[in-house]
């Protein structure tokens, strides 16, 4: 067999054998959830309400409800792939500065959620 062969056939299976860590080992390369305690205690100067929904497999997804007065309707914002509502508060300032309530939410294994992240159960959680 040709040495040039024998190097393809070498790269092609440490790609595959690369492919495939990567694929089995995705969730924790992309999400990056941090928990917070059940007890952990919420400090902002805005008003804010702690709320907790229920899902349907009993799992409690915890979000902040950040109001303004005379707000022109509430707009949901989940965040990116990693921290958790503490961390993404900022954006209910920019939210309350245009005259919206701020409803931010933690996924599933975040903050102070319940669960573990899965992105179809997430997905359906924001649903």
């Amino acid at each position: 067999m040709p040495f040039y062969l024998i190097i393809i056939i070498a790269v092609v299976i440490i790609m595959v054998i690369i492919s495939t860590v990567l694929y089995l080992i995705q969730d924790r390369i992309i999400f990056h959830a941090e928990k917070l305690p059940a007890n952990y205690k919420f400090s902002f100067r805005n008003d804010f309400d702690e709320i907790n929904l229920k899902t349907n497999d009993n799992q409690m997804l915890n979000g902040l409800l950040f109001k303004v007065q005379d707000p022109k309707g509430v707009i949901l914002f989940f965040h990116n792939h990693s921290g958790n509502i503490e961390h993404w508060s900022r954006s209910a300032n920019y939210i309350n500065h245009l005259k919206y309530d701020a409803l931010l939410m933690d996924y599933r294994g975040y903050g102070k959620s319940t669960g573990t992240y899965n992105e179809k159960l997430m997905s359906e959680d924001a649903a």
